[in-house]
Parts: C-alpha cells; sequence; structure tokens
C-alpha cells in the first residue's frame, strides 16, 4: 500500500489546497475577510515558499472561477469582477513576495525594500478596486439603504448622502487612506501568520521555540533606526502640503499626503522601537513591564487615546533626530528590524 507520503507531490499540493480554500473561504464571510492574507503567510512559515506559493496561485485561480460564475449569472459586472481578480491578485502576489520570497530575491531584495515598494502597489490595486466599486450604482443603493437605516430623516439627512459620503471615502483613500490600508494589512497578516505558525504544534516547528522566537522576532524594532536626512522629507512634505491645498494643486497635494503618511509611519515605528528598547531594559521590574504592556493595550483599544497613543509614539520617533533615547547608536542608520529578522 502507497502512503500518503510517497505519492508525488502531495506533501505540496495537499497543505497548499487546503490553505487557498482557507483563504477563499475567509474571503467570501465578510466580516473576517481582512484576515485572508493569515492562511497563505502561516503556510510560508510554517512549510516553505513553494507551499505558499502553490497555495496563492491555487486562491487567485479559484477566486477566479467564483467571480467569472457570479458574472455569468448577474451578480457582478464585468468591470468590478476584472477589478476584484486586479486586486485580489496583487494583494496575495505582493504579500508573498514579502513573506515568502525564493533565496535569490531574499538576497538580492531587502525585505524594507519589499515592505515599501509592496505597500505603494497594494494602495494603487486598492484604490483602482474600491473606486470602481464605488462607480456601481448599487453601492451608492447599499449606502442609502445604511444610512435611511442609520439616520433619521430630521437629523441632518441632507448632509449624509450617499454621495458626500463616497466623496469623502475617496478623499481619504487617495491621501494617504489606502497607503494606511496596505501598512496595516500586511504587517498585522505577516505578524498573525507568524504568531500562528509558532504557537499551533506541528512537526515542522519545535514548540520549545514557539514563543521565544516569535517575541524575538516582533522585538527587533529596538533596532530600528531611520536615517536623519528623513527629518527633512518629513518636514518638507507637511509643508507642502498645506501649500498645496491653500493653492488648490490636487495632484501635488494627493502625492504630498501620501510621502507624509509614509514619513509618519516610518517614526510611528521608530517610536515603537524606543518604547520596546525601554521596556526591554534589565531595569525595569517585571511588574512595571506587565503595568505599562496593560495601558498600552488600553490606550490602543479605546477611540481617543488611541489616537493619543500614536501620535505621541510618532513624534517620539521624531525626536530621536534630536535625543539619543537609545545608545549606544548602531553606526548602519539605515538598518531595518525586517532585515534582521
Amino acid at each position: 500500500m502507497i502512503s500518503h507520503n510517497e505519492i508525488p507531490g502531495l506533501k505540496i499540493y495537499l497543505p497548499a489546497l487546503v490553505t487557498a480554500g482557507v483563504c477563499l473561504l475567509l474571503v467570501r464571510t465578510g466580516i473576517f475577510s481582512f484576515f485572508f492574507l493569515v492562511p497563505l503567510g502561516f503556510a510560508a512559515y510554517r512549510y516553505d515558499y513553494k507551499i505558499a506559493w502553490a497555495a496563492s496561485f491555487l486562491a487567485i485561480l479559484g477566486n477566479a472561477l467564483v467571480l467569472f460564475g457570479s458574472a455569468i449569472t448577474g451578480g457582478f459586472a464585468a468591470s468590478t469582477v476584472i477589478w476584484n481578480l486586479i486586486h485580489f491578485a496583487v494583494m496575495i502576489s505582493i504579500f508573498m513576495w514579502i513573506t515568502a520570497p525564493s533565496q535569490a530575491v531574499a538576497e538580492r531584495v531587502p525585505l524594507k525594500i519589499r515592505f515599501l515598494s509592496g505597500y505603494c502597489i497594494g494602495a494603487l490595486a486598492l484604490i483602482g478596486f474600491l473606486f470602481q466599486l464605488m462607480a456601481n450604482p448599487g453601492f451608492s443603493e447599499y449606502l442609502a439603504s445604511l444610512l435611511s437605516a442609520m439616520v433619521p430623516q430630521s437629523a441632518g439627512s441632507e448632509l449624509m448622502t450617499p454621495e458626500v459620503i463616497i466623496q469623502v471615502i475617496r478623499n481619504i483613500f487617495l491621501r494617504g487612506g489606502g497607503l494606511l490600508t496596505c501598512v496595516i494589512l500586511f504587517t498585522f497578516s505577516r505578524q498573525v501568520s507568524l504568531l500562528f505558525a509558532r504557537i499551533i504544534p506541528g512537526k515542522t516547528r519545535d514548540t520549545s521555540e514557539m514563543f521565544s522566537a516569535y517575541f524575538q522576532r516582533i522585538n527587533s524594532l529596538t533596532a530600528f533606526h531611520l536615517n536623519p536626512t528623513m527629518i527633512w522629507v518629513f518636514s518638507s512634505s507637511l509643508l507642502l502640503v498645506v501649500l498645496t491645498r491653500i493653492m488648490r494643486i490636487e495632484i501635488l497635494e494627493i502625492l504630498l499626503w501620501n510621502i507624509l503618511t509614509l514619513c509618519s509611519i516610518l517614526y510611528l515605528a521608530q517610536g515603537i522601537g524606543i518604547l520596546q528598547f525601554f521596556l526591554s531594559r534589565p531595569t525595569i521590574s517585571p511588574f512595571m513591564k506587565l503595568l505599562l504592556l496593560v495601558l498600552i493595550f488600553v490606550f490602543f483599544f479605546s477611540p481617543f487615546l488611541n489616537t493619543v497613543l500614536l501620535v505621541g509614539l510618532v513624534l517620539l520617533g521624531v525626536a530621536e533626530n534630536w535625543v539619543p533615547f537609545r545608545a549606544p547608536k548602531h553606526n548602519d542608520l539605515s538598518s531595518t528590524p525586517e532585515d534582521q529578522a
């Protein structure tokens, strides 16, 4: 009798097929669709890049079959189907390029470059898909039904119209919202994938290292330093955003908003690195570390306090250009945590 381990290709295609199925299931659930990249990242960290890429190909193919079936039955317009296919394929391909590159790609293209370029390409795909979706008359009807159910007719219904909401969404996503969404999506999916790969028992992982290796990986932000010249890009983009807004040069304003958003994200990462460096000091007692982590957790999930926390971390990262919070500093100021991961 031939065991499943002896069947050619089964070690690759069976995990890839299961991973692709979970990915498509998450996409179709709606409420959990934000997590659709996690199974692919799990396959990359638990197995290898071949299985992860095979699962990605099967997920893209499966999504195409489902969408074409919906288009044939009249469920979706052809343009919406095409943009959905592009968006889904681009998001998965970028995430795999970041998370599961081949050895040659990993050596030639640093992870920081893959992340930054992936954020930008993903934002373009996301904005294109979102704009195509909002151009569909059914989307306006859906918003109108939500507004009628949530907002009373006498409570400023003339101001809260589907057209106004669509315009606000467009402005936000063009001015950094799409980029920020991709940053959250790729970074969150990568960390959750890594966590699941460590804590879920399996033959390919040593359970004794599951938590220590994971936290060592995420704590690598303690070594993250931006090049000091980045402060000029940050401050210049902030000033030029105001000027282009006053002069109503919309194209430049949109571009500068995205540059400013990207700089803010990088300084946020540096601020988090300073915080992690402080918490990793041996002079801090375990009780104080736990108390600080609980306070950070509460701040992060509080509607107003999370904004204060994030802005404070950005300013903390900016302030390190003049105040040496982490001493001694590394000679390679352009090093990133991902390069050490």
